[in-house]
């Protein structure tokens, strides 16, 4: 086994080496070491742990040197994977998962300002009735047809928490006019 430093690689100089190996061992336990192989027939190179494997290929792979594909299905064309760095199939599980905020994506703060048009309730309810969705959410067909951005489907249930505390102020507001008129009532019938 030689190390050929110009190009940064290893190659196998042993004619008597038949597996195409390369091993990194502990010598305290030369069972758990790290091996990488290919073979004639494996072509996609087998990293090797004690007795966890993964074949890059099969489980994995590397395209253009940058984007990372996980459990991916190699049948189908790469520019299925356009547009992201890492594709993972069967989802993802993690305890904690942060999603920038791009400043030209902004975010939902322009509910508050004053040249907002926010619906009234019956021009909701009238959107619901025809589209079977809340007015500025994608609907399940669309979704199912292009999947769901993360931070954007955030922004957009911000965007509707944010109208629906407009719409509690201002069912509020109409609570205290009622109660006034009646505490009014009240008195004047004494």
């Amino acid at each position: 086994m030689t190390i050929t430093t110009s190009k940064a690689q290893w190659t196998n100089a042993d004619p008597t080496v038949t597996n195409n190996a390369v091993n990194i061992t502990n010598t305290a336990d030369p069972n758990n070491s790290l091996q990488i192989t290919t073979t004639a027939t494996d072509a996609m190179p087998v990293i090797k742990s004690g007795n966890d494997k993964m074949r890059f290929g099969e489980y994995c792979m590397f395209i253009n040197g940058k984007k990372v594909g996980i459990g991916v299905d190699l049948s189908k064309p790469i520019e299925n994977y356009e547009g992201f760095n890492l594709f993972v199939k069967d989802g993802i599980r993690s305890e904690r998962v942060k999603v920038d905020v791009a400043a030209e994506n902004g975010w939902a703060d322009f509910v508050f300002e004053k040249n907002y048009k926010l619906r009234t309730l019956a021009e909701v309810e009238t959107f619901i009735q025809k589209n079977k969705h809340l007015p500025d959410v994608p609907s399940e067909k669309e979704l199912t047809k292009n999947g769901m951005d993360l931070a954007e489907m955030h922004k957009i249930q911000m965007q509707k928490i944010e109208e629906l505390t407009l719409y509690l102020i201002a069912l509020k507001k109409e609570n205290d006019v009622i109660k006034k008129e009646l505490e009014t009532l009240k008195t004047s019938k004494k």
